[in-house]
């Protein structure tokens, strides 16, 4: 179980790093924006690696960034788990407790100026905001903190200017527990999961309005073959919600689930013991397609393609050896490109052990693009949290620990 409450997220996410540069080598500067025409590290096989911004610069800063959105202004948005000007009482697994920053909620343009636009945990406010904020059609930006000693997980919403409301707070015996993402519906409201709920304590699917009304749609569990712990959604063209479970299932390894806007689940696809699937991503060929942090002919994570109707296939199989230059690798989410490749990362793995950027075709063909460098304490983890396209066609991210100051980046790749 991870800090998130979810079993398995993509992507590992740890507080306090040993200091290590933005590709995980070491500091040798101070924390500053990176010019997009000097990569901050080695190129790959046609690409260029650039760091946009070193995180930690101030004591104001945040620390330990998540997955970013690009935003309909053009520049980028996303939240640290710590750092900002207030602190909070960790209350999760055994992993740096105690008194830290409460997160922030960020800009970043895509010349890399970073500007802090909310601090968490201040007057009442939630602390320790996770992945994945969304953008609403009003333009604001809607997320979920996790919570800390004093009060538990919370749906905010923060305008461009950095003014927060907490729309819902998650509290027993209620749904709680949330696993940290909201997508936007096509009907405008958002939606999401948790791993646990008052029904079954399996998880469930619920529905939130812009003005702050939840109401579950779907509780995992009611039978022996369902999925349980679903993994966030994502809604199909066809208006539907598609998503995997961490377990549960036949076999006990998880599920591909399918749920309706009125909230009728229907398991596609049993997955084997063990298999740590992610989250999906949709074609432009309407299937699905997704990654395993184990399993494969080697063990070490696939990437599988499902259709609609619940035939699964494994397109790529990562290998155990470093000549593939993934070993062991567990992946991200993938996107796909408007090239019409996928996309995604590792977080361990590549000719240093310390992740990768890699290019998958629909036929399976995978390359890898980039090697993060080696980190300095090999316990430690770059923390990746998968990439987005942005519409300069360049691909980005975020690095959990590194950078200048050891406390993660933002970083940008040029195919």
């Amino acid at each position: 179980m991870d800090r998130f409450g979810a079993p398995l997220m993509a992507a590992c996410v740890i507080l306090s790093m040993l200091g290590c540069g933005g590709d995980g080598s070491s500091p040798s500067s101070p924390s500053s924006p990176s010019s997009p025409s000097s990569p901050s590290g080695p190129s790959g096989p046609s690409g260029t690696f650039t760091v946009l911004y070193s995180f930690g610069a101030s004591s104001t800063d945040g620390i330990d960034p998540q997955s970013l959105v690009q935003g309909t202004d053009g520049n980028f948005y996303g939240t640290t788990f710590s750092g900002g000007i207030y602190t909070a009482t960790y209350a999760g697994e055994p992993l740096n407790q105690g008194s830290v920053g409460a997160g922030t909620f960020f800009k970043i343009t895509p010349a890399g100026v970073e500007t802090v636009l909310h601090s968490f945990g201040g007057g009442g406010d939630s602390a320790f905001p996770r992945p994945g904020p969304v953008q609403g059609t009003n333009g604001n930006f809607y997320g979920i903190t996790e919570g800390d000693n004093s009060g538990g997980a919370n749906i905010f919403e923060i305008s461009l200017t950095g003014a927060e409301t907490v729309l819902y707070s998650f509290l027993y015996p209620g749904t709680f527990a949330p696993t940290g993402v909201l997508i936007k519906g096509m009907d405008g409201n958002f939606y999401g999961t948790t791993t646990s709920s008052d029904a079954y304590s399996s998880g469930t699917v619920f529905q939130l309005t812009p003005a702050g009304v939840v109401t579950v749609l779907a509780a995992f569990g009611a039978s022996s073959t369902d999925g349980t712990d679903p993994i966030p959604l994502i809604q199909g063209t066809d208006g539907n919600f598609y998503g995997t479970t961490a377990s549960g299932g036949t076999n006990g390894g998880g599920t591909v689930f399918k749920i309706t806007p009125a909230g009728v689940e229907t398991v596609l696809y049993s997955f084997p013991t063990g298999i740590g699937a992610g989250g999906l991503t949709q074609g432009t060929d309407g299937n699905f397609y997704g990654t395993t942090a184990h399993g494969g002919t080697n063990n070490a994570g696939t990437v599988f393609e499902i259709t609609p109707a619940g035939v699964e296939t494994v397109l790529y199989s990562f290998t155990g050896s470093s000549a593939n230059l993934i070993v062991g690798a567990e992946p991200s989410a993938l996107i796909q490109g408007t090239d019409g490749n996928f996309y995604g990362t590792t977080s361990y793995g590549g000719t240093n052990g310390a992740g990768t950027i890699f290019k998958i075709t629909p036929e399976g063909g995978e390359t890898v693009l980039y090697s993060f460098p080696a980190l300095s304490n090999p316990e430690d983890s770059i923390g990746l949290s998968g990439l987005i396209q942005g519409t300069d066609g360049n691909f980005y991210g975020t690095t959990q620990s590194g950078g200048a100051n050891g406390d993660g980046t933002v970083f940008k790749y040029t195919p």
